[in-house]
């Protein structure tokens, strides 16, 4: 099967968990994630089989919306509520006190666009070819380079704004552990933290919690987001929950269960996967562009085709360029003159022969579009 699955990753699983899941399920071993969710989040996961597994690196870059817990009064040493407690503080939040939902949700505010940002020693990030994680399991600290990232949006929701951004589909247990619908059944979590986990972490301190919406780029890390809030406000802070609303244009109420998939397998029903070509129209709305006869051979062996020899149809709500590694491009989704995709193609200059070229970009087997 070639193509890509939105899967709901649950609270407690590795994104490998879910490949490994997945990979039993379609029966194929070709399959591929295009981003880790750590095992205390839960969320979208994109998942590409097959010949889909070429667009994992173009997903990857892709902006991720996610709500997490801003968690106010303890900080640790993975800035999330599964490590070490190192610092704990009094947090009272109203107008008359140091701390105010304005000045919260103005320090939230204050890292939109461009943003130096340190990554956390309990992290995948590599020094010298060591993992950060694995220095600090050892005890070891070492200085880290900031990566510059962007972040598109961050705001701080009322619980009312939280819960409609979630899923129907959680169970009732999972609901439990989720921020909204915590705070929705329970208002004093908003002093004592929303889980088990963090309210176990909060023991002795008085504490405040809130839903953070972040949009951001490749790349970040939203614990250690919230950690540099804390700074802001002169508070320690850590990340208590952590939900992965999207990816691109993929959204959490488009996902499947593990289970739901198994279920749908076992009834014949592939309705969940999305074509390749399907995939790259929500991932990248890329123009068409179709040979004609006399390079139809060509193109489906990958080759580079003049412009002459190509028909394309740009629809205004189409891309005409795209940012790809920093790099603007001009991509279209290449076919054969019998409306087989085979590839991404990218338009460029040839200036040796003063003209333009369609050269091979991403290529696929020659597929039927459904």
């Amino acid at each position: 099967m070639d193509g890509i699955v939105a899967v709901y990753k649950e609270k407690g699983w590795t994104s490998f968990d879910v490949i490994a899941k997945v990979r039993g399920i379609l029966h194929t071993r070709k399959v591929g994630h295009t981003g880790t969710l750590d095992p205390m989040a839960e969320g979208v996961v994109l998942v590409c089989a097959g010949q889909a597994t070429r667009l994992c690196s173009l997903i990857e870059g892709m902006h991720k919306e996610y709500l997490a817990g801003l968690l106010l009064g303890v900080s640790t040493d993975s800035q999330d509520i599964t490590g070490n407690v190192t610092e704990k503080k009094d947090v009272s939040v109203s107008d008359e006190s140091e701390i105010s939902l304005k000045s919260v949700k103005e320090a939230a505010a204050s890292f939109l666009g461009d943003y130096d940002q340190i990554p956390p020693m309990h992290s995948a990030k590599s020094i010298d070819g060591v993992r950060l994680y694995e220095l600090a399991h050892e005890g070891i600290t070492v200085e880290r380079k900031a990566a510059r990232v962007h972040i598109y949006k961050s705001s701080i929701l009322s619980e009312e704004e939280a819960f409609a951004l979630l899923p129907d589909k959680i169970s009732e247990e999972k609901k439990q552990q989720n921020i909204a619908y915590t705070l929705k059944k329970d208002r004093d979590y908003l002093l004592k933290g929303f889980n088990a986990d963090a309210k176990k972490l909060s023991e002795g301190v008085s504490t405040a919690v809130f839903p953070l919406l972040v949009n951001c780029s490749r790349g970040t890390y939203i614990r250690t987001l919230c950690y540099d809030i804390g700074e802001k406000l002169k508070v320690p802070a850590c990340m208590s929950s952590l939900v992965r609303l999207s990816v691109g244009d993929f959204s959490i109420k488009d996902t499947y269960t593990v289970d739901e998939l198994d279920d749908m397998m076992h009834r014949g029903d592939s309705s969940f996967m999305l074509s390749i070509d399907e995939a790259i129209d929500k991932i990248m709305n890329l123009p068409s562009a179709k040979v004609t006869e006399e390079e139809n051979v060509h193109v489906i062996n990958g080759a580079t085709i003049p412009s002459k020899e190509v028909i394309v149809d740009i629809k205004p709500e189409n891309n005409l360029t795209l940012a790809v590694n920093g790099e603007e491009k001009t991509l279209f989704k290449m076919h054969t003159v019998d409306d087989r995709f085979v590839g991404i193609y990218e338009k460029v200059r040839n200036k040796e022969a003063a003209e333009d070229v369609f050269k091979p970009y991403k290529m696929f087997k020659a597929l039927n579009i459904k």
